[in-house]
């Protein structure tokens, strides 16, 4: 795809691909529809904006801006057509931009107008009043100076973004360092005494995974196993035999299996990043995962990765908002995603986002078995549990064991309650005491008030905000002075 109608669709200059890139129909259109124009000829296409941020795609940004001239690029939040279903009345899931184009390079100081359609309603822009648009949607117009699309040409979605929010990521990236102090071994290693694994998956054989866990196997992926932040029950596993995972061209090696902490994430529609210290394995594609052996860095970057900052950063980035499908792999993390400067005025913080993490996971390992005393029963199964006062009741058939609540009555109450919903019981309405036994209970409100006191001392790490003592007891006092700092409301609402 070195030159195809004229257009190198394969990779742009100072940034070859080692893979094979995969960019979209739509790419051969535009790179026909440009290499049939004649000089000064002018060019205009409806596409999906995913031209803004798909990483193949680059090389479409890349050409446009340095050998054609771009006259506008106007994007539509909303919907644009109507047309799927019976009565061809639901609207299409894509996002939609145009643009217009002259086949004459850009002059050095030539600017775009860049207009933005943010849509107030779900009706399609087709159906509107295209004279008098104010009525039904915003604006947003302001001009861009070509040679800032073309230095760039990684990403383009930040034209659809407001002024504030553009300016938040400004100083996001004055105060904080590139995520290469992790992923480049010359900058980790002597920082952190460790070497931080950044990979993809690997090639697996479907005939291998085995249904039940076996002391030498790898155990698979599977983030519906996932409850919360870092508990993980595995159902399928894999051999831990190189032989029979294949590596893919972007793999780091099998070496990428051995550190003990992996934090993970889906690629496709990601709810959230996940830390275990369990052998984990995955398929190419699924998901995107770091490993290291360094315990305090790992617990620090979950907290940095799941923080409201770093979460507006990505979405800004990568998200579309009527595209379906929302995909972060391993490349955006690498280059989106940066780190703090630690100095000796916010060492401090740093550390206690740490310690505070560490809280947050281990509160996850309580199960019930830990706050009732299930000694002397004889009951194996039970097919009703109720709670009264400070005693769990079980029930199998016409026989009864009572169990003593030792501590968060409220709490196994609660866990009781909804018992039908954790698919704890069989197709006959029969459950297991082991299984309830092992069944997660830690206060998920606790836990919510924790991950937002972390995400207020990450927030204080990115924006230089002079806290005061530390402690989640503070917590009210440190949420009312962040709160009062410029880019709080705005990174907290998105």
């Amino acid at each position: 795809m070195n030159n195809i109608y004229g257009m190198n669709l394969n990779s742009i200059p100072n940034k070859h691909k080692t893979y094979p890139p995969k960019p979209n129909l739509y790419a051969f259109f535009i790179a026909l529809g440009g290499g049939l124009l004649k000089d000064n000829g002018v060019i205009s296409y409806i596409i999906p904006q995913t031209i803004l941020t798909a990483n193949d795609l680059d090389v479409l940004r890349f050409h446009l801006s340095t050998y054609t001239t771009i006259d506008k690029i106007i994007t539509f939040s909303g919907n644009m057509f109507l047309g799927r279903g019976i009565k061809q009345n639901k609207p299409v899931p894509t996002s939609s931009l145009i643009f217009i184009i002259r086949k004459t390079p850009p002059a050095k100081l030539h600017q775009i107008e860049i207009i933005n359609y943010i849509q107030k309603d779900d009706t399609p822009f087709y159906t509107k009043d295209l004279q008098n648009p104010q009525k039904w949607h915003k604006v947003i117009k302001k001009k861009i100076l070509q040679n800032n699309l073309r230095q760039n040409s990684d990403n383009w979605n930040y034209i659809t973004q407001e002024a504030e929010v553009l300016e938040v990521l400004e100083n996001y990236e004055k105060n904080s360092d590139s995520f290469d102090t992790y992923r480049l071994f010359e900058f980790s290693v002597p920082v952190y005494g460790d070497k931080f694994y950044f990979d993809v998956g690997f090639i697996l054989d479907d005939k291998q995974i085995l249904s039940e866990k076996d002391e030498n196997c790898y155990e698979i992926l599977d983030f519906k196993s996932f409850e919360g932040y870092s508990s993980f029950k595995p159902t399928k596993f894999y051999p831990k035999n190189f032989n029979l995972i294949k590596l893919t061209r972007s793999n780091q090696g099998h070496i990428t299996l051995e550190p003990k902490w992996n934090l993970v994430w889906r690629i496709k529609n990601t709810t959230g990043f996940k830390l275990t210290n369990h052998p984990i394995i995955f398929n190419m594609g699924v998901a995107s995962i770091i490993t290291s052996n360094n315990t305090d860095e790992m617990h620090y970057l979950l907290s940095l990765l799941n923080s409201t900052i770093n979460k507006l950063v990505l979405e800004t980035f990568l998200k579309i908002p009527t595209e379906k499908d929302y995909l972060v792999a391993i490349l955006p993390i690498k280059k989106y995603i940066r780190v703090p400067k630690i100095n000796s005025f916010n060492e401090h913080i740093k550390k206690d986002v740490i310690s505070s993490t560490i809280e947050l996971l281990e509160m996850e390992k309580a199960t019930i078995a830990g706050l009732v005393d299930f000694k002397g029963i004889m009951l194996q199964k039970f097919d009703t549990a109720e709670v009264i006062d400070d005693t769990l009741h079980l029930h199998y058939k016409d026989k009864e064991a009572k169990c003593k609540i030792l501590d968060k009555v409220e709490l196994i109450k609660g866990i009781v309650s909804n018992l039908k919903n954790v698919a704890l019981f069989n197709e006959d309405g029969i459950g297991s005491i082991s299984e309830l036994k092992l069944l997660s209970a830690y206060d998920r409100e606790y836990q919510a008030q924790l991950k937002n006191y972390i995400d207020d001392l990450v927030y204080a790490l990115y924006f230089k905000v002079k806290l005061p003592e530390l402690g989640f007891e503070n917590a009210e006092q440190i949420k009312d002075v962040c709160a009062n700092h410029k880019y709080y409301k705005l990174v907290n609402s998105k």
